[in-house]
């Protein structure tokens, strides 16, 4: 069930006089065919294809080439649900994208933090923002950043592969009209980075673990008897949010990083 209405923050003068503000208002960039086509289909994959500890399969996204599902969404047993979508990035380069994580959150979040998707994203701050990923507008706190190894992923293999980045952390997430006791939804982002093949920029292959956190001995079930349980239509839901960000952000990337990257 999705959460009320949100209005979003009208800009302040100053925001307004941005040079990136002009990113706010051009028309948001569609996601790629494949991914569309995947999300229209509305199919769960099976849930033996996911990348998940309990498949003993963390490994495979270091292999070259790609996984039987990359674009897919399912939900699991224990009430959690995984989401997979590939985002290619013509044209971007993996410099791009570090400055890209370092310039957004560094100040002025909340437009910097809009202009990435301007239909879904509504207010950011440190370490946290409101946003629509499929439940309506919620609250999400950004907790621990990862390495490779907290996913249980051979640190290794990940050295000796072609993964450049892999860049996510544990989030826990509220409705922002939830009932003051009600149990947070605990979940864990990867964005796993590496350079396409034909060398015309990079590829994001996000992977999303609702239900989950990370420890010490890798990924866990964290859901508690009253937290939500995921749903197909919440998973497609991440799943769209997830193509239609990236695809805004690589479209605006190139211009972005040569308008604002002064050395």
């Amino acid at each position: 069930m999705k959460s009320r209405a949100i209005q979003k923050p009208e800009l302040t003068e100053e925001e307004k006089r941005q040079p990136y503000a002009k990113y706010l208002n051009r028309q948001p960039a569609t996601p790629a065919k494949e991914a569309l086509e995947y999300l229209r289909s509305r199919q769960e994959i099976p849930v033996e294809d996911a990348l998940l500890a309990e498949n003993g399969n963390m490994n495979d996204i270091l292999k070259d080439g790609y996984m039987k599902c990359e674009y897919g969404v399912c939900t699991l047993p224990n009430g959690g649900g995984y989401v997979a979508m590939l985002n290619k990035m013509p044209g971007v380069t993996f410099q791009m994208y570090q400055f890209w994580n370092n310039w957004w959150s560094k100040e002025d979040q909340t437009l910097r933090y809009r202009i990435w998707n301007p239909r879904d994203h509504y207010k950011a701050g440190f370490r946290w923002s409101s946003e629509d990923v499929g439940k309506g507008v919620e609250d999400l706190i950004f907790l621990d950043h990862l390495v490779p190894e907290n996913l249980g992923i051979d640190g290794k293999l990940a050295k000796e592969s072609s993964l450049l980045l892999a860049d996510g952390g544990n989030v826990i997430s509220k409705a922002i009209d939830a009932e003051p006791l009600s149990a947070p939804q605990p979940g864990v982002v990867c964005h796993f980075v590496r350079e396409m093949a034909d060398g015309s920029g990079i590829e994001l292959r996000s992977r999303f673990w609702k239900g989950y956190q990370f420890g010490p001995d890798g990924l866990f079930c964290a859901m508690g008897p009253d937290t939500p349980r995921e749903t197909l239509d919440t998973l497609l839901g991440l799943a769209e949010h997830n193509a239609c960000e990236m695809a805004n952000l690589a479209s605006i990337l190139p211009s972005l990083y040569a308008e604002q990257n002064i050395q």
